[in-house]
C-alpha cells in the first residue's frame, strides 16, 4: 500500500548544540509505501523540478527474467504513474541518467565484465519503456556511464586500457572511440556537459617526466571537439579528478593530489581547460584552507599548519595526509564549489579512528565517487567492502581563474558505511549555503548566510511520522541517504518501522519512505 502525506502546516524550529536557534525546517511532503522486510531494494533518482523516480526490484520472476518497476512522483510526492519490466535475472542496476524527458537504466550480469548491457529507455512525457540490448564484443569493465544527446556513452577498461564506446539508440550502432587504447593512461571522469557534448578526463602515468592531465571534448556522435594536455609536476601524484558541465563558460578540473600513495592525499588541485594556452595546475593544501582542519584538536591542526609553512618554504610538500573522496561540483553564478568528504577506512589501520595516513597501505578509490549522479550505487568499483568511518564534508569554493578562496566544512558525527559513497549534500542560494546528511531518522544540517561564515556546529531535525496516533519506532542504519532535489529543496529516503495505535492495540508495519525537506 502506498500513502501520500501533506505535512506543509508544519515548521520545526530546530536548535543547534549551543542552545542557539540557526533556523527553521519544513518537511511538507511524505510518501510511503509498505514494503514486506527482505524488500530493501529501492533506487531513487532525482528529475529536479520534474520529480522522483523509484526503481524498485520486485524479487518476482518471469521465466528467465526478474521483474522491476519504475515509478514517477511528482515534487509533492504524489504518485504519476508506474510500470512493471523484465531484465535478465542476473543483471543488476548497474547506471542510470537522467536527459530532458528521457530516463536511461542500465543493466548488465554483476557477476563478469564479459556480457551484454540491456539499456531501457524510459520516455517520462509518452510513458513508454523501450529496451535495448547492446553487444559491444568486448570485455568492458564498465566505470563510468552518462548520455550525451541521443548517444549512451560508455568509460572503462579493456584489458587493462582505457577505453569509451558509445550506442545510438536511433540507428542502433555502436562504436568504439580512437585513441584511447594505451597502456599507463587512466580514465578520471566520464561526463556529459549542458550542450550535450561530453568530457573525457584522462591522467597519463607513462613517464615521471611527462605526466600529463589530458582532457578530450566530444560532440554527441564521439566526433574530438578539442583536446586540452595539461601538464603535472614531477613531484606531483594526481589522484583523483572530475569536470564540470559547462553550466557556467568555463570547463574546471579538480580533485585530489598527493605525493607518492595513491590513496590519501594532502591537498586539492584546480585548473579551467584552455588549450590554446600552457596553463598551470593551482595547487591547495588543506592546512591552507581556512577551515580544512576543524575535525582535528586546534593545537594539532595549529601544528599541521606550522609544519606545512616550514616545509614550502622549502619547496617540500606536506606531510599530513588524509583521505578525501571528492564529491561534486556545484556551478553558480558566483563560481563554483566543490563539496569533499574526510573518511576513515579503519580496515586498514588503526584502532583510533584517526583519519590521519598511518601506513602505505593500497586502498584507493580509483573512479570517483561510485554514487554521483550517473553512478549506481550498486556498482561499486571496490571489489570488497569496507568499513568506512565518515570524519567531515567541506564545500571548498573556487573562482572564476580556478583559484581557491574559501571554505566550511561540518563534522560528520557517529557516521559509519561499509563502502565508499556520499552521505551529504549541499545547495547555494543565492549566497547562502545550505548542508546536511542524514543518521537514521534523523538530520543534521547547517545554514550559512556565506562562505565566510566559520561555525562547526550542527542543528538537527527528527523525520516526521503520519498521523497522530502513528509513531517511528526504528530505521535501518546504512540505507537511505538525503540529497539535494531543486532550488532549496531536499529529498531524503530510507527504511523504518511505524508503530500505529488503534483501538488501545498497536500494530507495527515496515515502510519504504521518502521526505521532501527545506531549511529556510
Amino acid at each position: 500500500m502506498i500513502r501520500l502525506i501533506c505535512i506543509s502546516a508544519l515548521v520545526l524550529l530546530c536548535l543547534g548544540k549551543s542552545g542557539n536557534l540557526y533556523g527553521q525546517v519544513t518537511q511538507p511532503y511524505r510518501y510511503e509505501q509498505n514494503i514486506k522486510n527482505q524488500n530493501i531494494d529501492f533506487t531513487v533518482i532525482s528529475f529536479g523540478k520534474n520529480g522522483l523516480c523509484l526503481i524498485q526490484d520486485l524479487h518476482t520472476f518471469e521465466k528467465t527474467n526478474k521483474k522491476w518497476q519504475v515509478a514517477v512522483l511528482d515534487t509533492t510526492l504524489a504518485p504519476v504513474w508506474a510500470a512493471e519490466f523484465g531484465v535478465p535475472a542476473r543483471d543488476v542496476l548497474a547506471g542510470f541518467e537522467y536527459n530532458s524527458e528521457y530516463l536511461y537504466l542500465l543493466y548488465r550480469d554483476g557477476n563478469t565484465d564479459f556480457s551484454d548491457f540491456n539499456l531501457l529507455i524510459i520516455n517520462l512525457n509518452e510513458k513508454t519503456i523501450q529496451n535495448h540490448v547492446i553487444k559491444f564484443e568486448v570485455e568492458l569493465a564498465l566505470t563510468h556511464f552518462t548520455v550525451a544527446g541521443q548517444s549512451a556513452v560508455f568509460g572503462g577498461y579493456v584489458n587493462r586500457e582505457p577505453a569509451v564506446l558509445l550506442y545510438d539508440p536511433l540507428t542502433h550502432q555502436s562504436k568504439i572511440l580512437a585513441g584511447f587504447f594505451v597502456k599507463g593512461i587512466e580514465i578520471l571522469d566520464v561526463r556529459a556537459n549542458q550542450n550535450q557534448s561530453f568530457n573525457v578526463l584522462l591522467i597519463n602515468r607513462n613517464l615521471k617526466f611527462l605526466k600529463k592531465l589530458i582532457l578530450r571534448n566530444f560532440d554527441p556522435l564521439g566526433k574530438l571537439i578539442l583536446e586540452d594536455e595539461i601538464s603535472i609536476p614531477e613531484e606531483i601524484n594526481i589522484i583523483s579528478g572530475m569536470t564540470t558541465s559547462l553550466v557556467r563558460d568555463e570547463l574546471l578540473i579538480a580533485g585530489t593530489y598527493s605525493s607518492t600513495d595513491r590513496s590519501t592525499s594532502v591537498g586539492i588541485y584546480s585548473v579551467n581547460v584552455n588549450p590554446f594556452e600552457n596553463q598551470k595546475i593551482n595547487f591547495t593544501t588543506y592546512s591552507s584552507l581556512y577551515n580544512f582542519l576543524n575535525f582535528l584538536p586546534p593545537k594539532h591542526a595549529e601544528r599541521v599548519k606550522s609544519q606545512d609553512i616550514r616545509r614550502k618554504e622549502k619547496g617540500l610538500l606536506p606531510i599530513f595526509k588524509v583521505y578525501v573522496n571528492p564529491i561534486k561540483i556545484l556551478e553558480s553564478p558566483n563560481g563554483f564549489y566543490l563539496l569533499t568528504e574526510v573518511y576513515s577506512p579503519r580496515d586498514f589501520y588503526d584502532t583510533s579512528n584517526n583519519p590521519f595516513f598511518r601506513d602505505q597501505s593500497n586502498f584507493f578509490y580509483p573512479f570517483n565517487t561510485p554514487h554521483y549522479g550517473y553512478y549506481s550505487p550498486r556498482y561499486n568499483t571496490l571489489k570488497k567492502n569496507y568499513d568506512m568511518k565518515m570524519i567531515q564534508a567541506s564545500i571548498i569554493k573556487i573562482n572564476s581563474n580556478a583559484i581557491p578562496t574559501r571554505d566550511i566544512s561540518i563534522p560528520l558525527e557517529n557516521i559509519s558505511r561499509f563502502n565508499l559513497r556520499q552521505v551529504s549534500d549541499f545547495t547555494v542560494v543565492k549566497d547562502s549555503i545550505d548542508i546536511a546528511f542524514k543518521i537514521k531518522n534523523k538530520i543534521y544540517f547547517n545554514t550559512y548566510k556565506s562562505i565566510l561564515n566559520n561555525n562547526y556546529s550542527l542543528s538537527d531535525t527528527t523525520l516526521v511520522s503520519l498521523a497522530k496516533l502513528e509513531k517511528i519506532r526504528n530505521e535501518l542504519d546504512d540505507e537511505g541517504n538525503i540529497l539535494h532535489w531543486f532550488n532549496d529543496s531536499f529529498y531524503t529516503w530510507g527504511y523504518q518501522s511505524i508503530d500505529s495505535y488503534i483501538n488501545n492495540t498497536k500494530e507495527s508495519r515496515p515502510v519504504f519512505y521518502i521526505n521532501r525537506l527545506r531549511f529556510r
